[in-house]
This record gives structure tokens, C-alpha cells and sequence, in this order.
């Protein structure tokens, strides 16, 4: 379908005397091979505002249409799936906007590449199209610390790239309008930054990723393992990453300060984080581990009244209690408080980043630190 605006007539909004679009046509827009697309926005209702200092470009994928919007700011309008631009109704499932010059902006937000706005039925999505490269420094300076050596963040730059085309290959099999979403669901992806450091870091390992049966992997990672073997981790699916088993202990990360953890509450604070379920048992007296998996892992925790008890999944505990930082505690109840004492920092799959700066510390090179984290893995190189 071809790229066109709701023709004026009779019927529709008038245009305003300043003219907002002209058409020109050109050679269609095809995405690289090595371009990601990111998701910025889903929306059902409502609006989203992007800033281009030059004004826009608007294209539609695989079309020879190209629309040039003067406009600093377009306001992009959704009602059920249906979307407006600046007023005019777009009747196809895609629109690309383009900056004439310098980068997009969308809530507060600068960004490589373009937007690209795509609508599913009654939905809308917002994603960012920009080039692999680009997508792993903007990670890198989330995920990272510029302030690190750059051996550890070639090591995160590496994981980080495997990680989004194993994405990549995944949405284009399930036919998903995106690749991945800019939060911790798969990666934090915060936009554009000028920080040389990590670009260094990128360009130094371009095109490199982790292969396993010639297929990049899910190469996931957290801020510090605690020490946990994963391959000793129940309800994983390891026969689809067997590269994640990782049956040797990281030691590295102990000499950090994230590695343990500790909080406490009264226990009626703790209470109340559990309520309405609490209130069956006729009030909390008591709280331990009731289940741990191989790995250390909690599974349960039980809950004590007066008259009763109940379960609650590790994963309950997890959510409910923000300073929870990983599955791996324990739980005592003493002088009326509840107290938990944990290590790690995160889901203790994958890469260990603090472990890692600490094998950089002793003199571990990147090659070296991956083939740790991700055993039977193979380096590979994106054409």
C-alpha cells in the first residue's frame, strides 16, 4: 500500500493556510539488515509529541512516497489503532518519521535513527529503527560504567550485541512489529549519548557477537551473580541455552560491595506488604524459607498466624519488596523484626558484569572472561 494522507475535500479538516506537507517521490526505504527496532510506545488511545530540530521526513516502508513536514514538532494522534499526524488521518500500517537533520527527540529523549509508527488492529507501537552498532553503545551507556576499563565494556558491548540479533532473529520468526523492548524486560535502552568512552569500546568489537550451533545467543547478564552456579538453578530451560549452564562458580564478584545485601522490617511493616493474604492467618507471627532449589535459590517462603500458615512463591517476595535484590536469601524473624540477607544483585544467569570488572582487575582478557560466562560459545563476526 502505498504512502498518502486523507486527499482534502468537502468533508475533511481543511488544511491551514501554512503549507504542511509537500510530496516528492523517491526511491523507496528499505531497513538494513543490521538495523534493530526498538519500542518506545504502545498506545490503544492517546498522543505522542516528537521533536526534529530540521523538521521531518515522512516515508512509508517499501514505498516511493516521501512526505517533507517543516514542522519542528509533529504531534502524532491515536484513537483505536487509527493515527493522525498533525491532524491528518494516515490510512496505511505504517509511517516512518525522519529527521532532516540532527536526531529525533520523544519525551525527553534523543535518538539515532528514525521513528517509525506501525499499528496492529486497534494498537499502535512506537519504535525506534536504527542501526545495530548505535543500539549497543546507547545499551552500553546504561548497562555500563564509562568510568571502567575498556576490556569490561568490549565484554559487555560483546553480550550486549549477541543478546539483541538473537532478539532480532526471534521477533522476525514470531512476525512481532518490533525487536525488543528499551526497558530491563530485555535491555535498558535510554536514547542517544556522546560518551567516546563506550563508543571506543563498540567500535573496537564491531560486528562481534557469541555464537552457539551458528546462532547468536541469548546472552543475558546481571549486575552481580553472587556467586550462584546457574547450572544448579530449577524451572530454566537450559536445553534451549545450554550455553547458559555455567557449572563453575564466579568468585570475582565477592570482593564487590553489591555482592551481599541486607534489610529488615518491623513486622507489622512486613506485614502489610502482604496483605490482603496475611489477614486469612489471623496476622503474622513468624516468616521463613520454606524451599530452596540446588542453587541456593528461593522457591518458598511461608508465612505464619496465629491460626494458620501460607505459601508465597519466591517470585511473590521478589516483586513485592523492592529491597529484594535477588533470589538468593535467607529469612529470620528476631525482636519483632523481619529480617533478609541475601547475595547478588539480579537474576544470577549469565554474565556477572561485577565479577567480570574483577577478572579484568587480574588481568583477564575479554576473549577469556566471555568463554567463562557463556561456555560453548564461539566468537563470530556480523557481515
Amino acid at each position: 500500500m502505498r504512502f498518502t494522507f486523507d486527499c482534502y475535500n468537502s468533508t475533511s479538516r481543511a488544511f491551514s493556510s501554512v503549507v504542511l506537507f509537500s510530496l516528492i517521490f523517491i526511491s523507496g526505504v528499505q531497513a538494513s539488515p543490521c538495523d534493530i527496532r526498538v519500542l518506545l510506545g504502545e498506545l490503544h488511545t492517546g498522543v505522542w509529541r516528537v521533536l526534529a530540530p530540521g523538521g521531518f521526513r515522512l516515508t512509508r516502508e517499501s514505498s516511493g512516497m516521501n512526505v517533507r513536514v517543516p514542522n519542528q514538532e509533529l504531534t502524532v494522534t491515536i484513537r483505536r489503532g487509527r493515527v493522525r499526524v498533525n491532524g491528518r488521518i494516515v490510512r496505511h500500517d505504517n509511517v516512518t518519521l525522519v529527521p532532516q537533520r540532527g536526531r529525533l527527540e520523544f519525551n525527553g529523549k534523543a535518538y539515532d535513527g528514525d521513528l517509525r509508527v506501525i499499528t496492529r488492529g486497534d494498537t499502535a507501537y512506537l519504535v525506534n529503527l536504527l542501526g545495530l552498532e548505535e543500539y549497543v553503545s546507547s545499551v552500553l551507556r546504561s548497562e555500563s560504567w564509562p568510568g571502567w576499563p575498556t576490556e569490561v565494556n568490549k565484554v559487555f558491548a560483546i553480550a550486549s550485541r549477541s543478546y539483541v540479533l538473537a532478539m532480532r532473529q526471534r521477533a522476525e520468526k514470531n512476525k512481532r512489529p518490533y525487536h525488543l523492548k528499551n526497558t530491563n524486560k530485555h535491555q535498558t535502552y535510554t536514547g542517544a549519548h556522546d560518551c567516546d568512552v563506550i563508543k571506543k569500546a563498540v567500535d573496537m568489537t564491531r560486528g562481534i557477537y557469541l555464537a552457539h550451533d551458528g546462532k547468536p545467543i541469548v546472552a543475558m547478564f546481571d549486575s552481580c551473580c553472587g556467586g550462584v552456579i546457574p547450572a544448579n538453578i530449577a524451572d530454566f530451560d537450559f536445553k534451549r541455552a545450554p550455553y547458559l549452564a555455567r557449572k563453575k562458580a564466579c568468585t570475582f564478584c565477592k570482593r564487590c560491595k553489591i555482592y551481599s545485601w541486607q534489610a529488615s522490617w518491623p513486622l507489622d511493616i512486613f506485614e502489610k506488604m502482604f496483605r490482603p493474604r496475611v489477614v486469612t492467618i489471623g496476622g503474622l507471627r513468624d516468616v521463613r524459607v520454606a524451599q530452596k532449589d540446588d542453587a541456593g535459590l528461593i522457591k518458598k517462603v511461608m508465612l505464619k498466624g496465629r491460626s494458620g500458615q501460607i505459601e508465597l512463591s519466591g517470585d511473590r517476595v521478589y516483586s513485592a519488596i523492592k529491597e529484594v535484590k535477588s533470589f538468593c536469601f535467607d529469612m529470620a524473624v528476631k525482636s519483632g523484626k523481619v529480617t533478609l540477607s541475601g547475595r547478588g544483585f539480579g537474576h544470577h544467569i549469565g554474565l556477572c558484569q561485577w565479577g567480570a570488572r574483577e577478572m579484568v582487575r587480574d588481568g583477564w582478557t575479554y576473549k577469556r572472561i566471555l568463554q567463562f560466562y557463556y561456555p560453548s560459545t564461539q566468537l563470530k563476526r556480523f557481515a
